[in-house]
């Protein structure tokens, strides 16, 4: 039976394994590593080895493209590519998703146009003698609703799981990272049930702590920027706040600055987040250990380092 996941930097041995033109420290090993560590390879695994993997990015002008598509010499001609194929579409967050092949590579021109790609041009001069074919499908934009969206890394070891974590985290300074995963074993504490939604995105890398998984059935968000932490209110314009802790003046959402984890408990905290659990429009679940899902991965991100913005 074949499973789609979204792969790991734990999975980097397996694809060099399963693609002949990635051993370990090439330039294509090299981009995997990066791939994989930003979310964007999705891995194709058949009884419990890998069969094939797709790389999906958004450095096309800013639309999906796929630039590596690869099965198990062994798997092929069993449907897997236009499985991963199909599974690269459903992810993309762009209204057009594109990639490319050889003219010489029959096999792959016949690919896509199975998986309903239309050639949209060709570049030459890449490699003598050789064009490069571009092919073109329109995407529905599935990956956009949080209904279908959800891409759950709670399937993997929970070692996998913190793994995949860290590799957004160590794009923080230390103290900011180590600040983060504070936060979260304490908001974890506080929402034992809750499904974390995990987000690292343009502006902040956030962890959204929702009833449902549905990012608007978020109560409260852990957000960190290259300059601090925060703690975000879906609902914050309607909770009580003696303190005026509260910052923002949207018509809804509002935040606290986390400069430390001993701010996250401190009581008038606490009583917004009591607050905050109160108003909720679904219920937290009564029982049950909370899972953790991936909502989304920016290909493009401000630098999540002071000495990089500097830069």
């Amino acid at each position: 039976m074949l499973a789609l996941r979204t792969g790991t930097p734990l999975d980097l041995s397996a694809l060099s394994r399963v693609d002949a033109f990635a051993p370990p420290e090439s330039d294509r090993a090299k981009f995997l590593r990066n791939a994989l560590a930003i979310g964007q390879c999705v891995v194709a695994d058949s009884d419990a080895a890998v069969a094939g993997f797709v790389v999906l990015n958004y450095e096309f002008f800013d639309f999906g493209f796929i630039p590596l598509l690869v099965v198990a010499p062994q798997l092929r001609r069993q449907g897997i590519a236009l499985k991963l194929l199909a599974e690269a579409e459903a992810r993309c967050r762009a209204s057009k998703l594109f990639t490319s092949a050889n003219e010489s590579n029959v096999a792959a021109q016949l690919l896509f146009q199975r998986a309903g790609f239309t050639r949209s041009g060709i570049i030459e001069n890449l490699e003598a003698a050789d064009p490069e074919l571009v092919y073109f499908k329109a995407c529905r934009l599935a990956f956009a609703s949080p209904t279908v969206s959800l891409v759950p890394i709670s399937a993997l070891s929970k070692a996998d799981v913190e793994t995949r974590l860290a590799s957004f985290l160590a794009k923080f300074e230390p103290a900011i990272a180590d600040r983060i995963r504070a936060c979260r074993t304490a908001l974890r504490a506080i929402f034992p049930t809750a499904v974390e939604v995990v987000y690292d995105n343009y502006n902040f890398f956030v962890i959204g702590y929702s009833s449902t998984g549905r990012p608007s059935d978020s109560i409260v968000s852990l957000a960190a920027a290259s300059n601090g932490v925060g703690l975000s209110f879906y609902h914050g314009s309607t909770l009580p706040d003696p303190d005026h802790l509260l910052l923002g003046s949207g018509k809804q959402n509002r935040f606290i600055r986390l400069p430390a984890v001993e701010v996250l408990r401190s009581a008038p905290v606490q009583a917004l987040i009591r607050a905050a659990v109160d108003q909720a429009k679904v219920p937290l679940p009564t029982a049950g250990a909370g899972r953790t899902v991936e909502q989304s991965v920016s290909a493009k991100q401000r630098p999540r380092r002071k000495s990089e913005n500097a830069a």
